[in-house]
């Protein structure tokens, strides 16, 4: 992945459906629920009748897709066990989340989105949302939850029928999705089911175990697409979405915005770091850069965020003892980070420009004097990087196209 390829960038294997994920639990699933686990309930159905994917479509009368064996899945198998893993830790971490229906509809939340080019999903999600008289979402203990005014119902193109119940609750596990108050049903059921489980297998296929029966071998894209949109998320109006660079900077300051309020504030520590950093190159594997990423999250003792003006808007802090950098491009840039660094404020000085004021970060380009510079502002936009507050001279502009190729991957290394 290069820096300027995002002014026409799709979402890639793996990476829509994290986004469609994040997306889809972020604006529907609210906090009550407690922490389960392995130990508490077995994701394999107790005395449960197993059926083929194939069978059970024919009992139920769906119109299910057939699998094609040289079709490669949106999220492969290993993919979703570290997705998985990574938001099991996150979850169980002192973060707190929770949105209200009167704030998902919120101007700065829609101004961003607008600029992603997702106002037509955003529409569609509040709608169906609305449609299940959806009330808020939110975390709690590790576990994700969704309320409503009442039980309602959707039907699927596949002819599924969901039942939703007024509270569904949702755990994620290593390589599995825990479920409740999420029923199954279709015109040729002859009783209506619950689903409890979904788990993944390494021939890209779920399980999904029902209280009734254990569906084996289902295609991971069928049942995650259907799962996604008992939540409100059609997605496959995300998965062919362009994301530009210029599209991220117009949206950036008014999504930090919404995201950042007193409700909704990421807390992570150390254990959450040493988990993920272990994933992200099974979950990024495209150019190596999960791997770089997961080498520098693993230095990471803290992470931050605050919505009090008076405090840095994200802190992080390194384990004891340890540095972190980063090279691009085998040293076209590079960046140091002290042990304790973030990002004291986001502003936006016009709508195609977006500014980060930052702190304990240093970095150098060879083709912008090629000394170390202390970062303390920088103003992003569509061709270019400004680095201010430079000793001396003000302001050095670096040119997005002599440090990255658009036809060539950006090749990123971080550790000590």
């Amino acid at each position: 992945m290069s820096v300027t390829s995002l002014r026409s960038r799709s979402f890639g294997v793996g990476a829509g459906y994290s986004v469609s994920l994040l997306l889809a639990l972020g604006m529907g699933l609210n906090a009550c629920g407690t922490q389960a686990s392995l130990e508490q309930t077995s994701l394999k159905q107790e005395g449960a009748t197993p059926q083929s994917y194939q069978e059970w479509c024919a009992d139920w009368q769906l119109n299910c897709r057939v699998p094609d064996p040289g079709k490669t899945t949106s999220l492969s198998a290993a993919q979703f066990q570290a997705l998985s893993t990574i938001l099991s830790s996150a979850l169980t971490s002192t973060s707190v989340f929770s949105v209200t229906r009167q704030e998902l509809g919120a101007d700065s939340l829609k101004q961003a989105l607008t600029a992603l080019h997702l106002e037509a999903v955003y529409q569609d999600i509040q709608t169906r949302l609305d449609a299940s008289q959806w009330q808020s979402a939110g975390l709690e203990n590790g576990a994700l939850v969704s309320r409503h005014a009442a039980a309602t119902s959707l039907r699927t193109a596949e002819g599924l029928v969901w039942n939703l119940e007024p509270v569904q609750n949702v755990t994620f596990m290593p390589g599995a999705i825990q479920l409740s108050g999420l029923g199954l049903s279709a015109d040729a059921a002859k009783e209506a089911t619950v689903l409890q489980s979904m788990t993944v297998a390494s021939d890209e296929t779920f399980s999904l175990g029902l209280n009734d029966r254990s569906v084996q071998q289902v295609p991971l894209d069928f049942a995650l697409d259907n799962l996604l949109l008992a939540f409100g998320l059609d997605v496959t109006k995300v998965s062919d979405q362009e994301i530009a660079l210029p599209d991220l900077i117009a949206a950036g300051a008014p999504l930090v915005g919404w995201l950042n309020q007193s409700s909704r504030q990421i807390t992570l520590q150390r254990s959450f770091f040493a988990t993920a950093s272990g994933q992200l190159g099974v979950l990024l594997p495209e150019d190596n850069m999960g791997q770089a990423l997961g080498n520098l999250l693993s230095r990471f003792e803290t992470l931050r965020t605050s919505s009090d003006a008076k405090n840095n808007l994200g802190a992080v802090s390194l384990v004891k003892g340890m540095t972190a950098k980063c090279d691009m491009n085998n040293g076209e840039i590079k960046v140091k980070f002290s042990p304790e660094f973030g990002v004291k404020r986001i502003y936006q000085p016009s709508p195609s420009t977006l500014g980060l004021e930052f702190y304990g970060v240093e970095a150098s380009a060879k083709k912008a004097l090629g000394i170390p510079l202390k970062l303390k502002r920088v103003e992003l936009s569509a061709d270019k990087i400004t680095i201010l507050d430079v000793p001396l001279i003000g302001k050095v502009d670096v040119k997005l196209d002599d440090i990255s190729n658009p036809d060539q991957p950006t090749v990123l290394a971080c550790g000590a």
